[in-house]
């Protein structure tokens, strides 16, 4: 059966979507939703390590050695066998890079639905 048939024949004389022009009309773009679902994703990133981060940061109430072990851990040093701050600073990079991607993304998904928009109607002076 074809789509848009009203018949249930797989042989269906009749096609509706093509009748009344439908599979002839423009689509509208999927950009703006694609982006929708990036900075939603972002989003849920950065919400997750704001909270990874105060918890491994509330780990001074512990005690100064526990805060002391989180760090030396997220520096590689229990893994790797030695320290190596670069880590740290690449995901601080990389939480930066996603902070200014994510306060980006309206801005590229309100112009191209602007773009796919036509405003009607509009008195000019």
């Amino acid at each position: 059966m074809r789509s848009g048939c009203l018949c249930r024949s797989p042989i269906c004389p009749i096609d509706v979507i093509s009748a009344v022009g439908l599979d002839q009309k423009a689509r509208k773009s999927r950009w703006p939703a694609r982006l929708d679902v990036l900075q939603s994703a972002s989003g849920l990133f950065l919400g997750l390590f704001m909270w990874g981060h105060m918890a491994f940061v509330s780990t001074i109430l512990i005690s100064k050695d526990t805060m002391w072990w989180v760090t030396r851990l997220f520096e590689g040093q229990f893994v790797l066998g030695e320290r190596y701050p670069g880590i740290v600073a690449s995901i601080v990079a990389l939480v930066a890079v996603m902070f200014v991607v994510h306060g980006f993304w309206p801005c590229v998904s309100s112009r191209l639905i602007f773009k796919s928009t036509k405003v009607s109607g509009v008195i000019e002076k």
